[in-house]
């Protein structure tokens, strides 16, 4: 298996975004992808009485200022497996600092669900489900004993920077990575 987190662009040939879940909508257990071992395991389980409010996963090709590749949520209305690959539309951003570092989340909605099409912007959806989806962030970091805070929301453009800014995040550390491997063989 590859690299998930390196060998797939952020964007397909048609421009979608991609995510690659992670965890699924309801889960209680913390899923991630260990590029080491190019595959996904079990990380931690939440405690009781917390669960993912969506899909939850990243979008491949891109660092994220944390050293990941960068968080997205995935707004569909069934859960999706593990290491699905979605097509999605970035509709937003939650905005968070960790331990002084930006650590946004991507969110998006899944263009193959019908019940979201209409939506194009964090403000076509209910304001509780923008607050809620707050709230399980802070309670996630909180629950975790981590130093975090949900610093609010960005728009659609916010969220495109955001990928932008990770996926040149990526092509820098590549370069170098490069490099490293070029002098070492001279």
């Amino acid at each position: 298996m590859r690299n998930l987190e390196r060998s797939l662009r952020p964007f397909s040939p048609k421009g979608h975004l991609r995510v690659i879940v992670e965890t699924p909508k309801g889960s209680r257990n913390k899923i991630g992808y260990d590029p080491t071992l190019r595959l996904f395991r079990l990380s931690k389980m939440l405690p009781r009485g917390f669960a993912f409010p969506f899909d939850f996963g990243f979008v491949p090709g891109t660092l994220a200022a944390d050293g990941d590749p960068l968080d997205a949520l995935l707004l569909i209305e069934e859960p999706v497996p593990v290491g699905c690959l979605v097509e999605a539309r970035p509709i937003g951003l939650i905005r968070e600092q960790k331990d002084g570092k930006a650590n946004h989340r991507v969110v998006a909605v899944a263009l193959a669900d019908p019940l979201y099409e209409p939506v194009t912007t964090l403000g076509d959806l209910p304001q509780r489900v923008v607050e809620d989806l707050s709230r399980f962030f802070q309670g996630y970091a909180d629950a975790r004993g981590e130093r975090a805070r949900v610093r609010g929301h960005g728009g659609r453009e916010e969220a495109m920077g955001a990928i932008r800014q990770a996926l040149h995040r990526r092509a820098r550390e590549q370069a170098r990575a490069d490099e490293e491997r070029r002098a070492a063989r001279h």
